[in-house]
């Protein structure tokens, strides 16, 4: 037996198999808690230039998707067929919508403003954030988690120690002040947070549920009186890992939403800076932008996203 079959043999079934079992219901709370990270995003971005720190979100949106893939990937990753099938189901989901989006990047802000955009992608942020789409920084360190994570299966290494030894390491470099690269390692250490709550889900799950909703409650408190510096890195990785564990254990709700959060994601900052050009401001920008970039994201989804997602299981002919 490989070291794959193993871990997907002791892991017990992932998401995806609980999916093909008929509890897909199961998973639609992490749908809605990405779209509201997602529009999170989107009032944040809103303020931004007019009036930095007056919208402050109650979850940081980055650090809880980073836990919420620490959480979801090793079961996409034990479904798949080979680590290649794991890549082209990624690529498959980020890069039509990101095309899309680059397109978006040339109409709204010109040309000469994609090489930017691709550095801010490319570098995670650390080139090109002066113009363009911003928000394409936090790409790339999803990339590199879920490469991360791909190898370390692939090599029998990924476990709950290891896990937990690196979100303590990256946890507690994150909270240095002044430690170059700092909001990187918060970010990794949301990842290995993510990957504990698969780890242990089941022992998490007997903590009785108001527990988590007092603590959630607590932590996006202090994430709101706390809004910048060490004291907000120090709380966004137990907010984001309470976030995901709240969704989890909340009656699911029944309605299976359309994947709407990577599109609102991708797509709101050029659309807000077209909406700026005609004179939007303020919570008429808000307003309006929030409505804009669902309608632009619900019709990516129809029409670009979910028509690439059919492709996921395809097999190249030999």
């Amino acid at each position: 037996m490989s070291r794959r079959q193993s871990h997907a043999r002791h892991s017990g079934r992932s998401v995806e198999s609980q999916a093909a079992a008929g509890q897909q219901n199961r998973l639609n709370n992490f749908d809605y808690l990405r779209l509201f990270l997602a529009l999170e995003v989107v009032g944040l971005h809103t303020f931004d230039i007019s009036n930095p720190g007056f919208f402050r979100s109650p979850i940081p949106p980055v650090p809880a998707f980073l836990c919420l893939s620490g959480f979801l990937i090793p079961g996409s990753f034990s479904a798949s067929r080979s680590w290649k099938h794991f890549a082209w189901k990624r690529i498959l989901r980020v890069y039509p919508a990101l095309l899309v989006s680059l397109a978006l990047v040339a109409v709204v802000f010109g040309v000469g403003n994609l090489p930017a955009t691709l550095l801010t992608y490319l570098t995670a942020g650390m080139l090109g954030m002066a113009s363009g789409n911003r928000a394409l920084w936090s790409l790339m360190i999803e990339e590199v988690c879920y490469a991360w994570h791909a190898v370390s299966q692939l090599r029998g290494f990924w476990n709950a120690r290891l896990c937990a030894l690196l979100l303590g390491t990256t946890f507690a470099a994150s909270c240095a002040p002044h430690l170059p690269g700092r909001v990187f390692l918060g970010l990794f250490a949301c990842f290995f947070a993510g990957n504990l709550i698969y780890f242990f889900r089941d022992k998490l799950s007997r903590i009785p549920l108001w527990i988590w909703l007092l603590a959630l409650a607590g932590l996006m408190a202090g994430c709101a009186v706390y809004w910048e510096g060490p004291a907000y890195q120090l709380l966004s990785v137990p907010t984001s890992f309470a976030a995901v564990i709240a969704a989890l254990r909340l009656p699911q709700i029944r309605f299976r939403m359309s994947d709407l959060s990577y599109g609102t994601y991708v797509y709101h900052l050029p659309l807000l800076a077209a909406l700026r050009s005609r004179g939007f401001q303020g919570f008429e920008l808000l307003g309006v932008g929030v409505v804009a970039t669902l309608a632009f994201s619900a019709a990516s989804w129809y029409a670009i996203e979910s028509q690439a997602l059919k492709f996921k299981d395809w097999r190249p002919r030999r």
